[in-house]
């Protein structure tokens, strides 16, 4: 970079007040960029700033939750302590919503199997920092997961590893947003459905009006991507983990799934999860 230009950088962050934080939340905000074309220059000024001690870190992770433009493994490696921190509620200060979805998605994207990149964060790491969240960033976190299961597929190679040794097992981690959200990754299993299924049914528990599921079972007769249809008796069972005992409560087109299902195969009549959600129906 011009040593001219970044002069005038650095004294934009030397101003007083707010003003100096500002324009390190500009900077941040096309941090992809700048490390691109000043690699040097960004690696000796800016990425000092991301360490919590640093009296311009919150801006600087501020700005960086926009930032749009891929970063090298090496930069990524020295925000990895402060960034878990954050995610903690660790650093003294917080994120807003839109922000702490940003982090906590690359929880799940920085953790991806891709050829040359060695995985961010250990299985370990997430887990001690999915114990820190709340329902709402865990729920979302596992939406992103399904949203990386749906473009890359990897159910073997990453999704499931990552549900098995990564997330919380102890039943205060068991919510509406966190079932909803493994009840999605499991319809985006494919034929991997019936083992989606066994993986996540300890980590689920009854939710109120899970429609969605019901309803593209008993409106889905001529679908054959839907993946629930093909596989009837885990079906099943999915359905009776998250339907409430409470009839006030129950899904949709519950009924309509039922027949649906023992349509496609009538051996789940004498299943005691089929038989339990007819009686919730009567």
């Amino acid at each position: 970079m011009n040593r001219n230009l970044a002069r005038r950088f650095e004294a934009l962050a030397a101003a007083p007040g707010h003003g100096g934080g500002h324009a390190v939340a500009v900077l941040t905000q096309h941090m992809g960029w700048i490390d691109y074309c000043f690699h040097d220059w960004a690696e000796a000024f800016l990425l000092p700033m991301f360490q919590l001690d640093h009296p311009l870190a919150e801006a600087a992770w501020h700005g960086l939750a926009f930032n749009s433009n891929a970063m090298p493994a090496p930069f990524w490696q020295q925000l990895k302590a402060p960034m878990l921190k954050i995610l903690k509620g660790e650093a003294g200060w917080t994120l807003d919503e839109q922000e702490r979805d940003y982090f906590g998605s690359l929880l799940v994207w920085l953790s991806r199997p891709v050829p040359d990149f060695a995985p961010l964060f250990s299985f370990e790491e997430i887990r001690d920092a999915l114990t820190a969240i709340d329902d709402d960033l865990r729920g979302r976190i596992l939406w992103t997961l399904g949203n990386s299961l749906q473009e890359h597929g990897q159910w073997v190679e990453f999704i499931k590893p990552f549900i098995e040794n990564s997330w919380p097992r102890a039943l205060r981690y068991r919510s509406d947003e966190t079932t909803r959200g493994f009840v999605q990754i499991a319809e985006q299993a494919g034929d991997h459905f019936p083992d989606a299924v066994k993986t996540i049914l300890p980590l689920i528990r009854p939710v109120p009006n899970a429609d969605m599921l019901t309803y593209r079972i008993s409106r889905g007769r001529k679908d054959k991507e839907n993946i629930a249809r093909n596989h009837p008796q885990e079906a099943i069972r999915l359905l009776n983990a998250i339907t409430p005992d409470d009839r006030a409560r129950m899904p949709y087109e519950l009924a309509g799934a039922l027949d649906a299902l023992a349509e496609l195969d009538p051996r789940i009549k004498d299943m005691p999860e089929y038989r339990r959600l007819k009686d919730i129906l009567e």
